[in-house]
């Protein structure tokens, strides 16, 4: 879902185009470019990366659960040692041992 840049509402911008927080399940860095995994199970490409997203992310409710990927906090079904289930996406995310405490 697409939404339009006149929206009342907080939007993410990634690329060129804008998305309401909530549809965005994750964004996963892989080397230069981000990867933003939506509800609808659409992914969308940036040539920027991951880090140069972080900060907007995180004022949006997201957390970075590994070097490689920041998630949405509304979107984490279960928490274990060393990984975190998601809704909407049946990869295990890894969670890193420095960012483990963020979880508790």
């Amino acid at each position: 879902m697409i939404t339009q840049p006149n929206s009342q509402r907080p939007l993410f911008k990634i690329g060129t185009y804008q998305f309401p927080p909530e549809q965005i399940v994750l964004l996963a860095g892989d080397r230069n470019y981000t990867k933003a995994i939506l509800l609808d199970g659409s992914v969308w490409l940036s040539s920027k990366t991951l880090s140069v997203y972080e900060a907007e992310a995180l004022a949006l409710g997201f957390i970075r659960a590994h070097k490689s990927f920041i998630i949405n906090k509304i979107h984490i079904k279960k928490i274990t040692n060393n990984y975190v289930l998601l809704d909407h996406y049946l990869a295990p995310i890894p969670l890193s041992r420095r960012r483990r405490s963020k979880f508790k």
